[in-house]
């Protein structure tokens, strides 16, 4: 299986320079991850090394890697990344001493990266594994974590694919399963490795978010007027976007104004919207004056402080690839909607079954939705529900975060 592996490693390696001339993102990472490296300094000790895929990835790292840094703030923080999208909007986050692109998993890639890094301990965020990373950590005792780990959808499809992800697990110290339904799946892959039923450490994220929000909007609230339902669209694809529009013109006269956010606000994607909606404005064109119309967010990084000044939440993905973070919205205390390719959120079982999230499947149910939230009392119902999930599950960042230092 590692040969197999190692063959396939160092085909895709060799490949990447023509797959770049196609891909904008691994063209954009193989230019800039050898130069990334320099962040890390000569003569580290007591470093962690923390890996996330991608943005969203490293939001369910931020609050162990906080509450390491505010007990021990001697230990070093290494953070990486293989996505350029995580890359480049996180280089800037202050809590890590160093962050850079993870080299590709080739065995001499590995063994200089491990060998530079000299981590005591290491963290894989979710579901990103790599085998050649994991097997020099085994073989060096360095203890290494997965956490807020989820059970490969892989595996349900693809059967063959068991000895390798048993392989890549059983490498790992500990696993931290986001939830009991993924506990349960990893238990039933009877691993070597010790599987702990947790929560997800994103919910610390949330509610220290939550606090920031409220104090330092995006934009004022007040610009929407209090007769107006603001809703918040999050994460939207072109797919969202034409079932919302198409739900708004079945509800004809309403006051909901919407705010867009787009999964990737590229100026196609940006285009399409306003298309569809020719009396939008852009967040970036936003003054003092009243906001008459609705609004398309053209910048990153937004997305989680809007979602507090928001009355009700649609949370984008769900007519295509997946859902986005549904526990983002929930954190604010208000009614979330989302399309039926959601369940590859572990939280959608639970808020579903709280009454906070409803899974619409086209623009009809999407307008009885919104007729439905319009009503005061519902929405502080379901926005009770979503609170409430929330809050009782978080805490974990600081367990995890102890069993780090101590491991």
């Amino acid at each position: 299986m590692s040969f197999i592996y190692n063959i396939l490693i160092i085909l895709v390696a060799l490949l990447t320079p023509i797959l770049s001339l196609f891909l904008p993102k691994l063209k954009e990472r193989n230019r800039y991850w050898k130069d990334s490296l320099s962040a890390i300094g000569d003569g580290w000790q007591n470093t962690i090394w923390f890996h996330s895929a991608s943005m969203g990835e490293f939001e369910q790292a931020k609050p162990v890697v906080e509450y390491i840094k505010a007990t021990h703030p001697n230990i070093r923080i290494v953070c990486t990344f293989f996505s350029p999208s995580g890359y480049n909007t996180q280089r800037q986050y202050k809590f890590a001493d160093a962050i850079c692109y993870l080299p590709m998993d080739t065995y001499w890639n590995v063994q200089h990266f491990i060998s530079a890094v000299k981590p005591i301990a290491v963290v894989f965020v979710r579901y990103e594994i790599w085998l050649n990373y994991l097997s020099a950590l085994h073989n060096a005792n360095i203890p290494t974590y997965l956490i807020n780990a989820t059970y490969p959808t892989i595996l349900g499809k693809v059967g063959i694919a068991k000895p390798f992800y048993k392989l890549c697990f059983n490498k790992f110290t500990k696993i931290y399963a986001v939830n009991t339904d993924e506990y349960a799946k990893f238990l039933s892959l009877q691993l070597d490795t010790e599987i702990i039923s947790s929560s997800d450490t994103r919910m610390d994220r949330i509610m220290a978010k939550v606090t920031d929000a409220q104090a330092t909007p995006v934009v004022s609230r007040s610009l929407f007027g209090d007769d107006k339902l603001v809703l918040v669209a999050g994460s939207v694809w072109n797919e969202d976007v034409d079932v919302i529009v198409a739900a708004v013109q079945m509800l004809g006269e309403h006051n909901i104004r919407i705010i867009f956010v787009p999964h990737e606000p590229t100026t196609e994607h940006i285009q399409y919207i306003q298309r569809m909606l020719p009396a939008s404005v852009l967040l970036s064109e936003i003054g003092a004056q009243q906001i008459d119309c609705d609004v398309i967010v053209d910048s990153i990084g937004k997305l989680l402080k809007l979602y507090g000044i928001a009355d009700i939440a649609y949370i984008g993905g769900a007519f295509g690839v997946g859902v986005h973070s549904i526990t983002e919205p929930a954190g604010y205390g208000i009614p979330l909607a989302t399309g039926s390719n959601c369940f590859n959120s572990p939280d959608t079982k639970p808020l579903l079954a709280t009454g906070a999230l409803t899974i619409i499947h086209n623009a009809d149910m999407l307008c009885n939705w919104f007729k439905e939230v319009a009503d005061a009392n519902v929405r502080l119902r379901m926005g009770n529900a979503a609170s409430k999930y929330i809050a009782e599950n978080t805490g974990t960042s600081k367990v995890i975060a102890e069993v780090i230092v101590g491991g």
